[in-house]
């Protein structure tokens, strides 16, 4: 009796040492760190505080969040939803597997051309058929510019997919419409009040120089997401700093929330804890950045 007494005091001092298993760290990948998906990974960990480690990574953006996440290499991650349905689509969104948790903020896709050039709507690129620039392999931009071209294959045409494009974006693009001898127009998502729409309004003219232009299509309209739900919602922007301009049609894609499946089976507490948080904390940052 004695002995096993003994064992049994051994067995539960050996299981008291044993320390308990953390729930593991949520790597979420963003996009640079100065924009709204890393500020978004930073609030929810400050929120969170230590309840559930979050580790926000730095990364060219959504089309590169959906790789890592496939491979396992991110947790969870802020995507654009048409990159979301551009990526499903494709070969490369076989095997993916995330619960989609919500809606961070909104974004619009805008289109500016050399005002020289006499492009109204988004209809004249087909017709004029100026090079435009649409941002790096990968980045928010190149990612709905093909969600573009994809949706209108999906609707019965192939207008889109003739227009001559380059992958550039930012500072260089916006330097070769200016210059308009070879690119004519920069195509970019961007959130409200963004800084690099600033920039544009400097070297703009009033509209002189260079014009946002309606990026409007009707078909678009219909064009339905992975759940089956309209992947753009038509808005109209104001753009500060162009005088003559009242606002811009356009249309908006939403930036999403996901976490990948297997890191929620392996923590379904932690994943609890994400979830009650995420509301509070997109509200915040909403708030915070002056976003929609």
């Amino acid at each position: 009796m004695a002995i096993r007494l003994a064992a049994f005091a051994a067995a539960t001092l050996m299981g008291a040492a044993a320390p308990a298993l953390a729930d593991a760290p949520l790597r979420v990948c963003t996009a640079s760190k100065s924009g709204n998906y890393f500020a978004f990974a930073e609030q929810l960990r400050r929120t969170l505080n230590g309840a559930v480690v979050v580790e926000p990574i730095a990364t060219e953006g959504s089309w590169k969040n959906l790789d890592l996440l496939k491979k396992g290499d991110c947790d969870a991650a802020v995507i654009q939803s048409d990159a979301d349905t551009v990526y499903r689509s494709s070969n490369a969104g076989a095997g993916l597997a995330v619960q989609r948790v919500g809606a961070v903020f909104k974004e619009t896709l805008n289109l500016v051309c050399n005002a020289s050039l006499g492009i109204d709507d988004l209809g004249d690129l087909i017709s004029k058929k100026p090079k435009v620039a649409i941002g790096k392999f990968g980045s928010g931009s190149w990612v709905s510019w093909n969600g573009l071209v994809h949706a209108d294959k999906v609707e019965g045409g192939d207008e889109y997919s003739v227009i001559p494009t380059e992958p550039v974006g930012d500072a260089l693009a916006l330097t070769q419409i200016v210059d308009g001898s070879d690119v004519g127009c920069m195509f970019f998502t961007s959130a409200k009040n963004s800084d690099f729409v600033a920039r544009i309004a400097s070297v703009a003219g009033k509209g002189s120089v260079l014009d946002f232009v309606d990026v409007v299509d009707k078909d678009f309209n219909d064009t339905l997401d992975a759940k089956g739900k309209p992947l753009y919602e038509p808005t109209a922007v104001k753009y500060e700093g162009f005088g003559h301009w009242g606002s811009t049609d356009t249309l908006s894609v939403t930036a999403l929330f996901y976490v990948s499946d297997a890191w929620i089976a392996a923590n379904p507490d932690a994943f609890d804890d994400v979830v009650s948080s995420f509301l509070p904390v997109a509200a915040n940052l909403r708030a915070a950045r002056g976003l929609d």
